[in-house]
């Protein structure tokens, strides 16, 4: 649904009700123009690139996965210490 409303392609700075309510409003206006468009040329358009990528053996800069370091798992361990250790502090 993204690819059909950019206001829900990024972050928002309104309240959670407020976004709330954007989701909503574009599910139905996305709901009440299948009714009217029962073929959605946008999706066929992304169905067909995501075929092609699938059948594409050169993923690029894909990452599949990710092997934890001992240095990331103690940087990462620090940091939850630091971070609970001020909220202990009330800062």
């Amino acid at each position: 649904m993204k690819t059909h409303w950019g206001i829900l392609s990024s972050a928002s700075h309104y309240p959670i009700k407020t976004q709330t309510r954007l989701i909503l409003a574009c599910s139905l206006i996305h709901n009440f123009i299948l009714t009217e468009m029962p073929i959605d040329h946008i999706e066929e358009c992304l169905d067909a690139e995501t075929d092609e990528t699938e059948n594409n053996d050169d993923h690029g800069d894909f990452i599949a996965t990710v092997k934890a370091t001992p240095e990331w798992t103690a940087h990462r361990e620090a940091l939850a210490q630091q971070i609970w250790a001020d909220y202990n502090n009330g800062a």
